[in-house]
């Protein structure tokens, strides 16, 4: 065997090493999350308020917020998300797009009432306490 041979194959071998591994830690799964809080339009804590964080191709959050109107989501996919606010009755309040980062914590706060819910959003029912 030549010595251009015995390179070609190291070559090759340190590639499909590369490709089986994920071309390192830059394939693993990017996650981050969310702290937010939801307010009525006199800046009010919404006590037990539901929010519903979706994004394509992932399982959705869906969750209450505490009697502070705070809520946490943690150690979600990095990417945009759709977050719906719904009332402690699961009527629409309103929805936010957010971007979620790599290893951030992004902060959101939603104050009902400063627009409208969009009409093809549905109401919520048996959603647990």
């Amino acid at each position: 065997m030549n010595k251009r041979n015995i390179i070609m194959e190291c070559l090759v071998l340190v590639l499909l090493t590369v490709l089986v591994t994920g071309f390192g830690t830059g394939c693993a799964e990017q996650r981050g999350n969310i702290n937010g809080v939801i307010l009525d339009e006199n800046g009010n804590a919404i006590a037990k308020a539901i929010i519903r964080a979706e994004r394509s191709g992932y399982p959705a959050a869906l969750l209450r917020a505490d009697r502070n109107g705070s809520f946490s989501i943690n150690n979600i996919n990095a990417g945009k998300w759709s977050v719906e606010f719904y009332d402690a009755n699961g009527f629409p309040l309103g929805l936010k797009e957010i971007t979620v980062h790599d290893g951030k914590t992004t902060t959101l706060t939603f104050t009902a009432g400063k627009e409208s819910p969009p009409e093809n959003m549905p109401r919520l029912i048996n959603v647990p306490e």
